[in-house]
């Protein structure tokens, strides 16, 4: 290959040794409240380890039938008279899905949790 005369030169940094150092002090402040932040989160709760854990309340899943009732406010009633039954043993409902089959109402799942 010929040489052809010409050197490469470095252009010149449009930066300035001023900017550059403020650039740099703004990057070490931005990680040094990045890691004050993860710091204060790690001390501000306990680790899992040092929890005890949690006894679980007991809890039932209870299926409320409702298929063969011809009435709709039968299927509100019978909720209510599970509810009611579930309260006097001391459960209270955390949640209630719907059950249908081919677009029918069929029932309720309905979950309580000892109080």
């Amino acid at each position: 290959m010929a040489e052809s005369g010409h050197t490469l030169v470095n252009p010149p940094n449009p930066v300035s040794a001023s900017s550059r150092r403020h650039l740099h002090a703004v990057g070490l402040v931005a990680v040094g409240l990045l890691l004050g932040l993860l710091l204060a989160s790690a001390l501000g709760r306990p680790s899992a380890a040092a929890e005890p854990a949690a006894t679980p309340l007991p809890a039932k899943t209870v299926y409320i039938d409702v298929a063969g009732l011809g009435k709709r406010n039968s299927a509100e009633k019978r909720i209510n008279e599970i509810h009611a039954a579930m309260a006097a043993q001391g459960y209270v409902c955390v949640d209630l899905s719907v059950y249908t089959e081919n677009g029918d109402l069929e029932g309720f799942f309905a979950t309580y949790r000892k109080e």
